[in-house]
């Protein structure tokens, strides 16, 4: 778990995070490259781009019509979409988004610790917890280890269907910051230039474009390459749209996920609706 503190408000206010926060300076933290912080996309990167939640916002800027979507009042949207949580992504740069709004995205919740509960307990809220009966006359060591043994299963069984994250959009997949700076590029650049083909695009893409003499096999090759990556920007694309990132194929896990987290968006948009009814009132 990493920590960020509340820096703009001064408060004793820590974010935790799954993965790594952006480093808001130039600079890059002394444990950029450490086993804590994930590698560098490349040479020189400045801190803040050494953060997958970076690529998330640069991605989220490249659905296609997203401006057009977001011009109409923020209070059409479709109900469950991302553009509430994503309606400044243009305006602000990602320094000055994820500090006003990015980080709220991304946190885990607060309440996430242990507790004891008092009979009788609500069945609502548990939707991501177990209960336990410990006998209190009992040995620590021996229920701790016990309740290690029960919970091992459990919490393995609830990652793999719900993810490890309950943050509102969890990162659900973990690819080098290279590879996704990768496919960035490989975006732009068939943005850029739509007429080349994908051998062309490779050539381009390397500073080398007319510089190269392609046989057929060199020209099979690189187009192979650039379909590869046209796949999985394709995939995080469109799962982007729909709060999950970044992942680089489509299948019905993805799918499922999106779904549930959609509706827990449109549960979350109906709640804050009727609070300011009520406030109104």
């Amino acid at each position: 778990m990493y920590e960020q503190a509340d820096l703009l408000r001064r408060k004793n206010q820590i974010y935790y995070f799954r993965d790594a926060p952006p480093h808001l300076e130039r600079a890059q933290p002394e444990d950029a490259y450490s086993g804590d912080r994930p590698q560098p996309p490349y040479t020189g990167a400045q801190g803040w781009k050494c953060s997958i939640y970076y690529y998330w916002w640069r991605f989220v800027r490249e659905i296609p019509n997203l401006r057009e979507k977001l011009d109409r009042p923020s209070g059409h949207y479709p109900i469950g979409s991302i553009l509430p949580d994503f309606e400044r992504v243009f305006d602000l740069n990602f320094r000055e988004w994820w500090t006003l709004d990015g980080r709220k995205l991304f946190c885990e919740p607060r309440k996430s610790g242990v507790e004891i509960e008092t009979p009788p307990v609500p069945v609502a809220g548990f939707e991501d917890r177990v209960l336990f009966s410990i006998p209190l006359k009992g040995d620590l060591d021996q229920a701790v280890a016990e309740l290690r043994l029960l919970l091992k299963p459990e919490m393995a069984k609830f990652k793999a269907e719900e993810g490890p994250s309950r943050a509102r959009y969890p990162v659900v997949t973990n690819p080098a910051l290279s590879a996704l700076h990768t496919f960035l590029k490989v975006h732009r650049a068939q943005r850029e230039r739509p007429d080349l083909n994908h051998y062309d695009l490779y050539d381009f893409l390397q500073g080398k474009l007319g510089q190269v003499k392609n046989d057929v096999a060199s020209k099979a090759s690189k187009s192979a390459i650039i379909s590869r990556y046209r796949k999985k920007i394709d995939a995080i694309l469109h799962y982007v749209e729909l709060g999950l990132f970044p992942a680089i194929e489509r299948n019905d896990k993805f799918n499922a996920w999106a779904e549930r987290l959609a509706e827990d968006r449109r549960r979350r948009a109906i709640r804050l609706a009727a609070e300011r009814v009520r406030s109104d009132l």
